[in-house]
């Protein structure tokens, strides 16, 4: 019976989220992973050795309902900090732009990121975030490939983590 009622729960919340889109563009259509061929576990720029650590996870907390009255659908959040090896300060002028999750070679979300705070001069880490609807394929518990673009010096270069979908209540 609980289990029913769990099952019947997740559907109502995907329906009232399904207004608010998928957290992808609409233009934008499913696409193969090797939409970032160049992605790598850990990057090298301006001699700096960086690693990315995500944390993607699904709010299970009320909806938040904006000036207007409409229900802003936000309760699915990927947090990227991207951090230098070993501690030394990253680059000057880095910035995380999107966010691309990958399941099973193929996209199943994306976003832009939006940075924390501005990254400080000397600082060993640059902390970013998403916000957006879930869909089917962002479900608790799904393995995921977190990929990250991160610009640096005019060009775009492609990061990635491996890790798993949370969700807090």
């Amino acid at each position: 019976m609980l289990r029913a009622f769990s099952r019947t729960a997740g559907a109502a919340l995907l329906a009232l989220c399904g207004a608010c889109g998928t957290g992808m563009p609409k233009a934008q259509a499913p696409m193969d992973n090797t939409a970032q061929p160049t992605a790598q576990a850990r990057l090298e720029l301006a001699g700096a050795r960086l690693v990315l650590d995500s944390y993607p996870y699904l709010n299970r907390m009320p909806t938040v309902v904006d000036a207007s009255g409409q229900r802003r659908c936000e309760n699915f959040i990927v947090t990227a900090t991207l951090r230098s090896a070993g501690g030394a300060a990253l680059p000057a002028g880095l910035a995380l732009r999107k966010v691309v999750l990958g399941v099973g070679g193929r996209t199943a979300w994306a976003a832009d990121l939006v940075a924390e705070q501005p990254q400080q001069p000397g600082s060993s880490e640059l902390a970013a975030v998403a916000r957006g609807c879930p869909n089917a394929q962002t479900r608790a518990g799904q393995e995921v490939r977190v990929n990250v673009e991160v610009q640096h010096a005019g060009r775009s270069h492609w990061i990635y983590h491996d890790t798993r979908i949370e969700q807090v209540f």
